[in-house]
């Protein structure tokens, strides 16, 4: 048990083999090694970073602590304690580096609280200079809010108001127009001789069974009847419902049937007239409007008359559609030498009648190769107190013209119908068509008459 040799060697000698005296020693040696690594450790420790990097006790350091483990956790708290205290005393540059450090701590503390008071600061002086502008704004902000919200719920009640008074027009509106219907239907004069106008056959019967099975079985494009190069389908046929307006090949078809029906003329017959009926030369629905293309145009219509004797018919039966909005009538009697225009609407076409009356004179010229006659004039119906049936909306004027036609054709003027008849009518001509599909054998279904 004598010097430092004897000990570092009996530091190597198992356990086992020590008596107590020697494992006291080195028991002793052991805890003079750790407290002497300990105290490395911790001067170690306090240095910086960058002073840890360049330190000569660095790689020692690091190997002690690979050797040793974790040094702090197995020395006693004893020796650690002495490691402490002799890293104080032995190391007067560590204690300055701490106090340093806690020294700038202060400082930045000291910094950020005072940063956060100028911050407190200028928070409450931008509340103090403009808090009550924004209050105000706010206040404005709410008031302006309140009074379009007040507006609002005031045109609402003013448009609820003006829709009640609207309904209420629109009622006595319609209630107006019936009024006027039945009154026009009380001063119709009634029919006691001579040919039936289309009102007088309509009032014979419409089959309503008939009706609703030709809407069930046809298909859009199934042909009802074909005739007089028109084939007339379903879908054009819808136009005939109430509220719709005529398709003009429906127009064309029925003006046609009419005239074969009453001995009227073509463009490629005379009329033949019958017994009561007088020789009515019908014009084809686009005559006129090429006679007044480019203003007035007696070229485009000179041949459309070839075939005809015009001037030996009694009447020449005009139908007009204008601008493909409105259908009227207009009509030249030849035996009573004037010129006559039938509007549903009312109104008296001043310009019709003095394009009519142009052609005449050409039309004379060009045929007769003479001057037209005197004695010719334009005739208006409400100056000789005659009723013309005026239509109650935007949608029938298609019918009024095919019933004007008519009923000039068969002297039926003062008219036998009015506004109240223009239902059944519609009704009445589908069934028309319906039928003499069936008689010609071009009807997709013909048995709808079982």
């Amino acid at each position: 048990t004598g010097g430092a040799s004897s000990s570092s060697q009996l530091a190597k000698v198992p356990r086992g083999l020590l008596n107590p005296e020697q494992l006291k020693a080195v028991q002793e040696i052991e805890r003079n090694d750790r407290a002497k690594v300990g105290l490395e450790i911790l001067r170690f420790k306090a240095l910086s970073p960058q002073q840890k990097r360049f330190s000569p006790q660095h790689t020692r350091v690091r190997s002690l602590q690979h050797s040793f483990g974790s040094v702090a956790g197995a020395v006693s708290d004893d020796v650690v304690m002495i490691g402490q205290s002799q890293a104080a005393s032995g190391s007067p540059t560590a204690a300055r580096r701490e106090e340093e450090r806690q020294r700038m701590i202060q400082e930045k503390e000291k910094k950020v609280q005072e940063n956060q008071r100028e911050a407190e600061e200028q928070v409450r002086l931008y509340a103090l200079e403009y808090a009550p502008s924004l209050l105000a704004g706010k206040a404005h902000a709410e008031t302006v809010a309140k009074e379009a919200s007040d507006k609002n719920s005031q045109l609402e009640t003013e448009l609820s108001h003006k829709e009640v008074k609207i309904m209420t027009l629109e009622q006595q509106v319609e209630e107006l127009q019936q009024k006027l219907a039945e009154m026009q239907a009380a001063s119709a004069p009634a029919t006691t001789s001579g040919p039936k106008t289309p009102i007088d056959l309509a009032n014979e019967g419409v089959d309503e069974e008939l009706l609703k099975k030709i809407r069930r079985s046809f298909g859009p494009k199934e042909v009802i009847v074909e005739n007089y190069d028109l084939d007339i389908t379903q879908e054009k046929i819808d136009a005939m419902k109430d509220g719709e307006w005529l398709n003009s090949e429906v127009i064309m078809w029925w003006l046609e049937w009419w005239r074969e029906r009453t001995g009227g003329g073509s463009q490629k017959e005379m009329p033949k007239g019958m017994d009561g009926i007088g020789k009515n030369w019908f014009a084809n629905t686009y005559f006129y409007s090429k006679l007044t293309d480019e203003g007035y145009s007696y070229k485009n219509v000179k041949r459309w008359t070839k075939k005809i004797k015009i001037f030996e018919c009694d009447k020449m039966i005009i139908p007009i559609n204008s601008n493909n909005v409105h259908w009227y009538l207009a009509c030249i009697n030849f035996k009573q030498k004037r010129t006559e225009v039938y509007d549903s609407m009312g109104s008296n076409h001043d310009e019709v009648h003095d394009q009519l009356m142009k052609w005449l004179k050409d039309e004379h010229q060009d045929k007769l190769g003479k001057p037209l006659e005197g004695g010719w004039t334009k005739w208006y119906a409400k100056q000789n107190n005659i009723s013309v049936p005026q239509q109650m909306n935007c949608f029938d004027c298609g019918v009024f013209a095919c019933m004007f036609a008519a009923c000039v054709s068969v002297d039926c003027v003062p008219f036998n119908f009015t506004q109240a008849d223009i239902r059944l009518i519609r009704r009445w001509m589908v069934q028309v068509m319906y039928k003499e599909g069936v008689k010609l054998g071009n009807c997709a279904h013909p048995n709808l008459l079982d």
